[in-house]
């Protein structure tokens, strides 16, 4: 028997959640090991699996209470973290909902209950909420009056909802709350244009959450959304998020319109995360994916933008100079590309001071020349 490999344990231990006669391989495999008591721990952190881990173990007699104790912590910190920023979000949500506005809640904070079902297995960055982009401004306002605000500057008034698929905010509480408000699901442009957010919208789902009514996404645009933000925003190796995605397809494996989910993916030119992350979780999870959908997402053949957009996002170099023209590149039109070009060489002055930390207003004007340089560097096409 050949020596168990980290990743191999961790995802053994993770499969018994589904799988609850695999905790007779675990002794076998642990005594087997290639790697360290510390390993396990510092790879479990790293990858906010503990909590996970710990609930896994805590009853197997393979690790000692004392060899225990760190995924321990993680387990409790996790559960009291959580349930601050559940506090806030029974907030938002409810605040959003008294003046109509649609609320969507998405990744972790839309699987740690529903998904999970224990939020301290779960540990959230941040708050996801998702709203239409005409209701935007009257929720940036209502969310102020809960004392977020917002952690940047926009370049120009309206950048953000014009440009970008979010905007962040923060409050300080016993810890920082972060909220990430979304209009759309993906931060490059083209996405922003290529998407009907009216099936995420209408393929919605009631649920509830530390007892407040809420939406969260349908299944398949879940899974949709979850695929192609681990690929597109985190290079498709985290385990975290492969394990949301797992964890959402055990839940509704029974119920998945998968002729669904492939025809969307192909819509809005997504087939390329469900390429990438489907087989792993099938290979490495035990997914209960038919092998009738891998063959054919494998047959599926990627439109010649999303062969472009993802040669931009997995290219080995991808500096601020690439991104920029990656950007201006997926824009729908001149006019968008001209109105960025304008913001990004042109901000306004509580931008400058705010992205050059400037304390005092009579330098701006000397920094105002160093960024029209430096972001007109970025803009020549070769460099």
């Amino acid at each position: 028997m050949s020596p168990t490999t980290l990743k191999q344990f961790i995802l053994v231990c993770l499969q018994t959640r589904w799988q609850p006669d695999k905790r007779t391989q675990l002794p076998t495999l642990w005594d087997n090991k290639d790697f360290t008591l510390d390993a396990f721990i510092t790879t479990a952190k790293d990858n906010r699996l503990a909590p996970l881990l710990y609930q896994t173990l805590r009853h197997q007699n393979i690790l000692t209470a004392q060899e225990l104790a760190p995924l321990q912590q993680d387990y409790t910190y996790t559960a009291w973290r959580n349930l601050t920023i559940f506090q806030e979000l029974t907030q938002i949500v409810t605040k959003l909902q008294e003046v109509n506005i649609p609320c969507l809640i998405l990744k972790g904070a839309g699987l740690a209950e529903p998904i999970y079902n224990n939020i301290a297995l779960r540990p959230l960055g941040d708050l996801d909420l998702l709203v239409p982009h005409q209701h935007v401004p009257q929720a940036l306002s209502l969310v102020a009056e809960l004392d977020f605000q917002q952690t940047h500057v926009e370049p120009r008034p309206g950048f953000y909802l014009t440009f970008e698929n979010e905007i962040v905010l923060h409050k300080q509480k016993q810890l920082t709350i972060w909220l990430e408000l979304h209009w759309s699901l993906f931060n490059l442009p083209y996405y922003q244009e290529k998407i009907d957010m009216d099936w995420f919208w209408q393929t919605a789902q009631d649920n509830t959450v530390q007892k407040t009514d809420v939406q969260l996404l349908g299944t398949e645009a879940t899974l949709l959304h979850l695929c192609s933000h681990i690929v597109l925003h985190h290079q498709g190796d985290e385990l975290h998020w492969l394990h949301d995605i797992a964890e959402v397809i055990y839940a509704y494996h029974e119920q998945i319109d998968w002729d669904l989910l492939l025809n969307k993916a192909q819509q809005y030119d997504l087939l390329f995360p469900l390429q990438q992350v489907l087989p792993v979780l099938k290979n490495d999870w035990s997914a209960p994916i038919p092998l009738s959908v891998l063959d054919t997402l494998n047959s599926l053949s990627l439109s010649p933008m999303e062969e472009k957009v993802i040669s931009w996002l997995t290219a080995e170099d991808r500096s601020l100079h690439l991104r920029v023209w990656e950007d201006i590149a997926s824009m729908p039109s001149w006019s968008h590309r001209w109105q960025y070009i304008f913001a990004y060489l042109f901000p306004t002055g509580e931008y400058i001071q705010h992205r050059h930390q400037i304390p005092d207003w009579w330098p701006r004007p000397f920094y105002h020349i160093y960024h029209w340089g430096s972001s007109a560097l970025n803009l020549l096409p070769f460099r």
